[in-house]
């Protein structure tokens, strides 16, 4: 996980960009965090990914393809 983000905003033909800290984790983890978590590829981290989701399906949930709810990740693995 990125520890700072950049954005780049046009406004009125004026460039700016800004970068920005982050404090608090996102709710939610991409692949890359996965794999970071679970020391793994990410073509591994995609699988676990993929079974947490349809875990999550299952009870009825929305998921987002590519993206998992930190807190169930946490529940399920430690």
């Amino acid at each position: 996980m990125k520890a700072s983000d950049t954005w780049n905003i046009e406004v009125e033909g004026a460039r700016m960009s800004k970068t920005v800290a982050k404090t608090e984790q996102s709710r939610f983890l991409r692949v890359e965090d996965m794999a970071e978590m679970l020391q793994c590829s990410e073509s591994h981290a995609y699988k676990v990914m993929r079974e947490l989701n349809n875990e999550l399906k299952k009870k009825g949930k929305i998921v987002v393809a590519g993206r998992i709810s930190r807190r169930y990740v946490e529940e399920r693995l430690y």
